[in-house]
């Protein structure tokens, strides 16, 4: 969990509480995902509580590292988004 190796986002676990929707379709060119969402609540380092979602459309995946990619960002972004808000 790349952002862990943050100190000043590895605070954010279990703060971040959320739900992923993954829709990945097979084209011709290989695997696209064509919806990946997050969404949830944070309680911030600051004790705000956030809704929140992010959404990721239409990354064509060439391999498996690429879709855990996405997840990761998402993850860093919620991460952020607790140590700044």
């Amino acid at each position: 969990k790349d952002f862990q190796s943050n100190h000043s986002l590895a605070g954010a676990i279990g703060q971040v509480h959320a739900k992923t929707g993954t829709f990945v379709q097979a084209s011709s060119a290989g695997l696209v995902l064509e919806g990946q969402a997050l969404g949830g609540y944070i309680e911030t380092r600051s004790g705000n509580q956030l809704v929140f979602h992010v959404v990721v459309n239409s990354v064509h995946v060439t391999e498996l590292s690429d879709l855990l990619q996405v997840f990761q960002d998402q993850g860093k972004i919620a991460a952020i988004l607790w140590r700044d808000y």
